[in-house]
C-alpha cells in the first residue's frame, strides 16, 4: 500500500502541473449493450440522441457522465467482421444506415460533439482488432512501411467474434496499424474506449500494451476499459491494471447468483484504485443489470458494486425509466461510498444456518473522520442472520448506524465490533457507522 500511495502522490503532482488524471474515481455512465445490442444490434443515431438527452437530464447530476455505443456500430454483421464500411486504411467506420451523420468522413465526430455539448463524455466499443473486410481488401496500413492489413493479421480466439483478427505485434507494421486506429478515434474526439476480446479468457497483453502506446502518442485523453472478464484472476488483473483504467473481472452477467462476484471482488480488492493508465484503475464487476427481478435484488447489486468501488455502468433504457428505476442508481449515500471511500475490503461473515452464503464488506469514509461503511449480504435462498466481524476496522466498539437505503438510525448498534442483521433470501443491508465508542 505504501508503494501505491507514493505513486498516487506522483499522479497528484502531475495534476498540479497541468496533467490530466484519468479515472480518479470509478467511472460511471451508460452503455447500449443490454438494451439495444444484446440481440443483434440495432442502436441508431436517433436512439443515441434520445438517450444522451435523457442521460444529461436525469443521470449527469449524479456523476454518470459517459455514454458508450457498444458493439455493432460498424453494422449488424459486425460479429462476422463485416463492417458497414471501411476506410482506405482498413479501419472500420460507423454504418451510415444507422449513423447518417457519419457521412462524408465525419465518423463519430458529430455524436461526440453532441455528447460534449450536453456535458457528457463519449465512448465506443472496439474489437480485437482487424475486421475481415480489411483483410479481404488487402488495405494498406497508414504509415505501415508499404505493408497491407492481411500481412499483419493473426487468428484470435474470440468465440463470439470469429470474423475479427488479432495483430501480429512482432511484425514491423503491427504497431503502425494500431496507431492508425487511435489516430482516427482521437480525430473523432472519443473519450472512452471499451476494448473487447482482449482480457479474461482472451487476454492479450501485447495488444493491450500496443493500444496504450497508440493512445499515448496521440496526445488525446482516452479512458481505457478492457473486456471480457471471464476467468479473471488477481494475476491477470495485476498484469493490466497499470495499462488500463477499468477492466472486467466477471463474465457477462444478467442477474442471478452473485457468488462469482463476491469471490473475484475479494480476490482483487487490493487493486482498487491502483495506479493505472495516466491515472487510476478499477476492477469492474460488469454493467448494472437491467433484468433484476425485485427491489431486494436491485439494492443487493448496487450495494455490492459501491462497496467494492466498481465502475457503475447502467444498462437500462433510461429514455423510459421510471423514478423508481432511477432511484436505485441515484442514492447519493451509496454513490458516496463508490466515490469517497477507502480500505474497501471483505470481512469475515457467518450465517446462522451454517452455510457459506453470508458475506460482508467494509470501507472507511474519506470525507468524515471516524466514519465507516458496513454491508451485510445473504446470498442464499433461506432467511438467515448474518454477522460480520468488524473488529479489524473499528475495534471492539458499538456505533450509531444509519441504514443508507431506508435512512433509519439505530443509536447504539453492534457489540464489541460484531454486527448482525436478519436478512431475507438474496437481501442486503448497508450502514454508515459513526460515533463509535
Amino acid at each position: 500500500m505504501r508503494a501505491l500511495s507514493f505513486v498516487a502522490l506522483l499522479l497528484l503532482a502531475a495534476a498540479a502541473m497541468g496533467g490530466t488524471i484519468l479515472a480518479p474515481v470509478p467511472p460511471k455512465g451508460w452503455n447500449s449493450w443490454n438494451v439495444f445490442e444484446w440481440n443483434g444490434g440495432n442502436f441508431s443515431e436517433a436512439e443515441f440522441r434520445e438517450t444522451a438527452q435523457a442521460m444529461a437530464k436525469v443521470l449527469l447530476p449524479f456523476g454518470y457522465d459517459t455514454i458508450t455505443v457498444d458493439e455493432f456500430w460498424e453494422s449488424a454483421n459486425a460479429a462476422a467482421g463485416l463492417s458497414g464500411s471501411i476506410d482506405e486504411y482498413g479501419r472500420a467506420l460507423p454504418d451510415q444506415r444507422l449513423w447518417p451523420s457519419a457521412a462524408q468522413g465525419q465518423g463519430f465526430k458529430p455524436m461526440a460533439d453532441l455528447a460534449h455539448s450536453l456535458g457528457l463524455q463519449f465512448g465506443i466499443h472496439v474489437l480485437h482488432t482487424i475486421p475481415t473486410d480489411a483483410i479481404n481488401a488487402k488495405s494498406p496500413i497508414l504509415n505501415g512501411f508499404g505493408y497491407t492489413v492481411d500481412q499483419i493479421a493473426v487468428p484470435h480466439p474470440c468465440p463470439w467474434n470469429t470474423g475479427w483478427f488479432g495483430v501480429n505485434m512482432s511484425h514491423p507494421a503491427g504497431q503502425a496499424y494500431i496507431n492508425s486506429l487511435y489516430e482516427l478515434y482521437a480525430s473523432w474526439d472519443i473519450d472512452f474506449i471499451k476494448n473487447d476480446c482482449t482480457f479474461g479468457s482472451n487476454l492479450d497483453v501485447s495488444n493491450i500494451r500496443a493500444v496504450r502506446i497508440a493512445m499515448d502518442r496521440t496526445g488525446h485523453d482516452f479512458v481505457y476499459s478492457l473486456s471480457p472478464g471471464d476467468t479473471a484472476t488477481f494475476d491477470k488483473a495485476l498484469l493490466v491494471s497499470s495499462l488500463a483504467n477499468l477492466y472486467r473481472v466477471t463474465g457477462d452477467w444478467h442477474g442471478g447468483d452473485y457468488t462469482e462476484h463476491f469471490q473475484i471482488a475479494a480476490e482483487v480488492h487490493t487493486l482498487i484504485q491502483a495506479p493505472g493508465s495516466q491515472g487510476y484503475s478499477w476492477p469492474d464487476l460488469d454493467m448494472l443489470s437491467n433484468t433484476l427481478a425485485n427491489d431486494a435484488d436491485q439494492r443487493f447489486q448496487m450495494t455490492l458494486w459501491c462497496m467494492a468501488r466498481s465502475p457503475l455502468i447502467i444498462g437500462t433504457d433510461i429514455r423510459n425509466a421510471t423514478a423508481q428505476d432511477l432511484w436505485y442508481y441515484t442514492n447519493r449515500d451509496l454513490l458516496a461510498i463508490n466515490t469517497h471511500s477507502k480500505n474497501n475490503q471483505p470481512l469475515n461473515a457467518t450465517a446462522s444456518d451454517g452455510s457459506s452464503n453470508a458475506y460482508a464488506w467494509s470501507a472507511v469514509s474519506t470525507t468524515q473522520s471516524d466514519s465507516y461503511y458496513l454491508a451485510l449480504f445473504n446470498n442464499g435462498g433461506v432467511n438467515m442472520t448474518v454477522t460480520a466481524d468488524a473488529r479489524a476496522v473499528i475495534g471492539e466498539r458499538a456505533c450509531r448506524a444509519r441504514d443508507l437505503w431506508s435512512n433509519t438510525t439505530i443509536a447504539n448498534f453492534g457489540h464489541a465490533g460484531q454486527f448482525s442483521a436478519s436478512l431475507n433470501p438474496h437481501a442486503s443491508v448497508v450502514w454508515q457507522l459513526d460515533q463509535c465508542q
